[in-house]
């Protein structure tokens, strides 16, 4: 049997805030017997958004106490890794600074947004592992790919009666909000069964008005759908529809939901058709300019679940 990698090992692990993921990240490696202090990326109070909105100036600033604050909390304390997922604003001499405090650890740094979406270059030279989820990226700067993960509910879930033929869900981007209306009006026309959550803020709502935005309110979402909601949306939904930004290429949650639970996907994504697991039959790579899937895809179908589960994300981010 094969040693795990972080099994009695303390882990320092600063994470994005994103929904439900640095619980479960932080579950499983407990699970396996590591030990985790985690530490948001960035600050997490209103401080930090009324910053971030009227004195962005102040943000390398404000971001650069944060993580003094971070090594004022770790100072004597030890630890074998350090799991950095993103790292907005990072500075650059932090991971040398943790270093310096654990002079044996272990460094790794995973990207699960492009560079185009956030510039981490800087931050990529004294880590000893980088990964990022981006197919470009990883071509570009030459560093390993590493898809991102389901959760284990997605591998599990048992079947219910369909309720809808497509089911999306993400959050705002113009782009997004553009597909998501000639879904919207592709399901119209050919009597297709849709569900959809677009979420975005009130405030940038208002802030997107404010630039001359045309929002129709009856298609997005104010509040944010809970776990347990887009589940059920999820298993009750025939066929997973992905609509990835221009700005990145890797593959998004949503795509490794539907192929952890073997449904079918839509995707404007042309990068998965190289991966290995690419099957014309579950997945429709869309052309944006064309929209048009055949009726034939339509057809209620399950394909074999391909595991991408966190256990599996940490045995590769972690592998030696």
């Amino acid at each position: 049997m094969l040693k795990d990698p972080v099994r009695g090992k303390r882990i320092l692990f600063i994470g994005v805030k994103f929904y439900h993921y640095n619980d479960e990240i932080i579950s499983k490696l407990k699970a396996r017997g590591a030990e985790v202090v985690f530490f948001y990326e960035r600050d997490i109070t209103l401080k930090h958004a009324f910053i971030d909105s009227f004195l962005p100036d102040q943000m390398d600033k404000w971001q650069a106490q944060h993580y003094n604050c971070i090594l004022t909390s770790i100072s004597g304390q030890t630890f074998d890794y350090l799991l950095v997922i993103r790292g907005y604003k990072m500075p650059i001499g932090f991971e040398s600074a943790v270093r310096s405090m654990n002079p044996n650890i272990r460094s790794i740094l995973y990207q699960w947004d492009s560079l185009n979406n956030w510039n981490y270059l800087d931050a990529m030279g004294s880590f000893d592992r980088v990964y990022t989820f981006d197919y470009k990226d990883a071509e570009d700067l030459n560093i390993k790919y590493i898809p991102t993960f389901h959760t284990d509910e997605f591998s599990v879930l048992k079947p219910v009666k369909i309720k809808y033929d497509l089911f999306f869900f993400g959050n705002y981007t113009l782009e997004r909000y553009q597909e998501m209306q000639k879904i919207i009006d592709f399901s119209v026309e050919n009597g297709y069964r849709l569900k959809t959550h677009l979420f975005l803020s009130f405030k940038r709502y208002l802030r997107e008005r404010i630039k001359g935005a045309k929002i129709d309110r009856k298609y997005v979402a104010f509040t944010r759908m809970n776990k347990y909601n887009y589940l059920q949306l999820f298993n009750e939904s025939n066929i997973i529809v992905d609509i990835t930004t221009e700005t990145q290429s890797g593959l998004a949650m949503r795509v490794l939901d539907a192929l952890g639970a073997g449904k079918k996907l839509i995707t404007n994504n042309k990068h998965i058709s190289a991966e290995p697991f690419y099957n014309p039959k579950q997945i429709y790579i869309v052309d944006p300019a064309n929209f048009e899937i055949p009726a034939s895809f339509f057809e209620e179908e399950t394909f074999d679940k391909i595991n991408y589960s966190i256990d599996t994300w940490i045995d590769r981010i972690f592998a030696d």
